[in-house]
C-alpha cells in the first residue's frame, strides 16, 4: 500500500512540474522540491519578473533621490540669487544716492566757481584800472617835481591820492589772488566730483547689469524647479524639502538639520543671509564649502555643527552673527577675508592645517581664549583685530610670524601660553605697536598646547 502511495505522489509531482505549475508546498517543503522547483519555467518567469520590478524601483530611488538633491540645490541657488539681489539693489541705491549727492555738490561747486570766475573777471578788470590810474597819478607827480612847481597843494594831494590808491591796490590784488586760489580750488573739486560721478554711475550700471542677468537665472531656475517638481511628483516623492525653503524664505525656519541638506556640497553664497529666525545649523557630511554672505546677519545663530568634510569657509561667511559660539573648525583649510567677523565666538581652536587666511577673519568678535594647534607657523593678518575680551593665547612652538594687527591692539593683560623655550620665543617675528596685545602680554613658556577634550 505504502508502494503504491509514494508511486502516485510521484507521478503526480512529475506532472505538476512538466506543467509549469508550482505547487503549494507546506513550510516543510521537501529537498525534491527545493532541488526542482527553480527549473520551473513559471518559476524562472516569475524571479525574472521581479528582478526587473526590484531593478526598476531601485532605478525609481536613486533617481528620486538624484532628484530630491537637484530640487535642494535649485531651490538654495534660487534663495541665494535672490538674496544677493536683494543685497544689490541696497547697494545701487546707495550709489544711487552718491551719485545724486555727487552731482548737486558739484552744481552747488560749479555755481561758487561761475560767481568767483565772474568776480574774479570784475576784480581784474578794476585792478587794470586802479594800476592805470596810480600811473596816471605818478606821472603827473613826477612831472610837477621835476618842474619844481610851487602847487604844493596839489603835490600833497597827488601823494594822498596815490597813497591811498596804492592801499586800495594792494587790497585788490590780495582780493584777486584769493579767488584765483578758489577758482583753481573749486575746479579741483569739480574734477573729483566728476570723476566719483563717472565712477558711481559706472558702479550702478554694473549693478543693474548683474540684477537683471541674476533675474534671468532665478527665472530658468524657477522653470527647472517646476520640471524637477514634475518628476518628483511622478516618482511618488514627497514634498517635505518644500517646507524647509517656505520657512527661508518666510523668515521662520529656526533649525537647519543635516537631512535637510543631504547630497549638496555647497552652502551657497547669501542662502540664509539676513534670516534672523535661524539658531542651530547642522551641516552633512556631504558640505565641502560655505559661500560668501552665506549666514552674514543672522543675529540668533548659536551653533554651527561641522563635519569633517568641511573645507572651506569663504569672505563674510558669518559676519555680524553676533549670538555665534560654536563652530568646530577641525578640518577647514581656507577662510576667507572677515569669514567670522563681529561673532559672539568666545573661544575657538585653530587647527594647524589652514593654509589659506583671509583677512580681519575674527575681527571684532567676542573671543576670550585661542588655541592654536602645533604645526602652525604664522598668525595672519588681522586675525583678531579689534578683540578687546581677549584674556588667554595658547601658541604652538612652531610659531614663527605674527602678521600685523594679527593679535588684538584693544586688550591689555593677556596671557601668552607658548609651547616652545624662551629662545624660540624671542625669535618670533612680529610688530610690537601693531600688535600691542602680545608685546604687553605676561608669557610662559614651555606650555604645551592642551588638546581639544
Amino acid at each position: 500500500m505504502n508502494l503504491f502511495f509514494k508511486v502516485c505522489a510521484g507521478a503526480l509531482s512529475t506532472l505538476a512540474l512538466s506543467a509549469g505549475i508550482v505547487l503549494a508546498i507546506p513550510p516543510t517543503r521537501n529537498f525534491i522540491f527545493d532541488a526542482v522547483a527553480p527549473h520551473s519555467q513559471v518559476y524562472q518567469e516569475k524571479e525574472k519578473e521581479n528582478e526587473e520590478l526590484n531593478q526598476a524601483y531601485l532605478n525609481n530611488l536613486v533617481l528620486l533621490t538624484e532628484t530630491r538633491t537637484s530640487l535642494i540645490n535649485a531651490e538654495f541657488k534660487a534663495i541665494s540669487y535672490q538674496n544677493e539681489v536683494g543685497v544689490l539693489q541696497s547697494n545701487l541705491i546707495t550709489s544711487q544716492n552718491n551719485l545724486a549727492l555727487a552731482l548737486s555738490q558739484k552744481s552747488q561747486i560749479q555755481t561758487s566757481l561761475d560767481m568767483a570766475n565772474q568776480n574774479l573777471s570784475t576784480m581784474t578788470y578794476e585792478l587794470a584800472e586802479m594800476r592805470e590810474q596810480f600811473r596816471q597819478l605818478n606821472i603827473e607827480l613826477d612831472i610837477m617835481l621835476d618842474t619844481q612847481s610851487d602847487n604844493t597843494a596839489r603835490i600833497e594831494e597827488l601823494n594822498n591820492e596815490i597813497s591811498t590808491l596804492s592801499a586800495e591796490i594792494t587790497n585788490l590784488d590780495s582780493i584777486v589772488s584769493g579767488l584765483q586760489i578758489a577758482t583753481e580750488t573749486y575746479e579741483t573739486q569739480i574734477a573729483e566730483y566728476e570723476a566719483q560721478i563717472a565712477t558711481d554711475s559706472e558702479t550702478i550700471q554694473n549693478y543693474e547689469n548683474e540684477i537683471i542677468a541674476l533675474r534671468s537665472q532665478i527665472a530658468e531656475l524657477q522653470e527647472t524647479i517646476k520640471s524637477l517638481e514634475a518628476v518628483n511628483e511622478a516618482l511618488n516623492g514627497d514634498s517635505s524639502y518644500k517646507q524647509l525653503f517656505q520657512d527661508i524664505v518666510g523668515g521662520t525656519i529656526t533649525e537647519l538639520k543635516a537631512s535637510d541638506l543631504d547630497g549638496i556640497t555647497e552652502i551657497r553664497a547669501y542662502a540664509f543671509y539676513n534670516c534672523k529666525s535661524l539658531q542651530r545649523v547642522e551641516l552633512p557630511e556631504s558640505v565641502e564649502t560655505i559661500g560668501s554672505y552665506a549666514f552674514a546677519n543672522c543675529s540668533n545663530l548659536v551653533e554651527v555643527v561641522t563635519t569633517n568634510n568641511l573645507k572651506t569657509v569663504n569672505t563674510h561667511a558669518f559676519y555680524n552673527c553676533s549670538s555665534l559660539k560654536t563652530v568646530n573648525f577641525s578640518n577647514i583649510e581656507t577662510m576667507g577675508s572677515f569669514a567670522f567677523n563681529n561673532t559672539g565666538l568666545e573661544e575657538i581652536r585653530l587647527p594647524a592645517n589652514v593654509s589659506n587666511w583671509g583677512s580681519c577673519v575674527f575681527q571684532n568678535s567676542s573671543i576670550k581664549v585661542m588655541y592654536i594647534e602645533e604645526g602652525a607657523t604664522n598668525i595672519p593678518f588681522g586675525l583678531l583685530h579689534g578683540c578687546g575680551g581677549l584674556t588667554e593665547i595658547y601658541l604652538p612652538s612652531t610659531l614663527q610670524t605674527i602678521d600685523t594687527f594679527g593679535i588684538s591692539n584693544y586688550s591689555s593683560g593677556v596671557n601668552v601660553f607658548f609651547a616652545g623655550t624662551q629662545d624660540q620665543f624671542n625669535q618670533i617675528t612680529y610688530v610690537a605697536s601693531d600688535n600691542t596685545a602680545f608685546a604687553n602680554a605676561n608669557v610662559v613658556c614651555n606650555y604645551p598646547v592642551p588638546t581639544n577634550s
